[in-house]
């Protein structure tokens, strides 16, 4: 099983090469650790060197592309460039994706040590349905695929500052948001994934 680990940032200052640094240490060893550097607004390249890997992605690249959700902005629709990322390198069986500003306080071998073995196409944080949580504020925000009638019943929602995606479910997602999947991707993923049979797993070993 081939992994990669993505910091997701549009920043190089201390604290994000600070991150960088520690997924390298702690889990380096047996991933590749990859900057997911967004360069929509430019950046200097300079500020690059300390990043080992560094896969950059433009916003405006990927609409240009087929992925027009994202005429509504890049908040909310962080999980574009993991799509991106993956048609250059479809080699890795999963991607774990780590926002900027995930912090954890122990050797990261802990918590990626612990789903090695487990074959989920997404896991991730409090996942759990509308019925769950019925005020969620994002589910609002969701709209399905061309041809596809959307009910409350079939809507789940996860908490994903990091979270883990299979090759299949990246793929799965690929087809899906060109099909005209839109909304916040703490919704939309875990949905789309779950509408098509693909299985959710909650870090906390409990939920779906």
């Amino acid at each position: 099983m081939k992994q990669a680990i993505l910091l997701l940032s549009n920043r190089t200052d201390y604290a994000v090469r600070e991150r960088y640094d520690k997924l390298v240490k702690d889990y380096g060893h047996k991933v590749d650790v990859y900057l997911l550097f967004d360069v929509t607004k430019g950046y200097n390249k300079h500020d690059l060197v300390h990043f080992e890997h560094v896969y950059f992605f433009d916003v405006n690249s990927m609409i240009d592309d087929g992925y027009i959700a994202l005429k509504e902005g890049f908040l909310g629709n962080c999980h574009y460039p993991v799509l991106t990322f993956h048609k250059e390198y479809p080699e890795y069986d999963y991607c774990w994706i780590v926002e900027d500003d995930v912090i954890f306080s122990g050797n990261w071998s802990t918590l990626f040590d612990t789903f090695t073995d487990d074959s989920s196409d997404l896991i991730a944080t409090k996942i759990r349905s509308f019925e769950d949580e019925p005020t969620w504020y994002w589910w609002r925000s969701m709209r399905a695929g061309e041809g596809i009638t959307l009910n409350r019943n079939a809507m789940y929602a996860s908490f994903i500052p990091i979270y883990r995606l299979s090759a299949k479910a990246i793929e799965c997602l690929d087809i899906e948001m060109r099909n005209g999947w839109r909304g916040h991707f703490e919704g939309v993923v875990p949905t789309v994934l779950k509408k098509n049979g693909l299985t959710l797993r909650d870090m906390n070993g409990k939920g779906y």
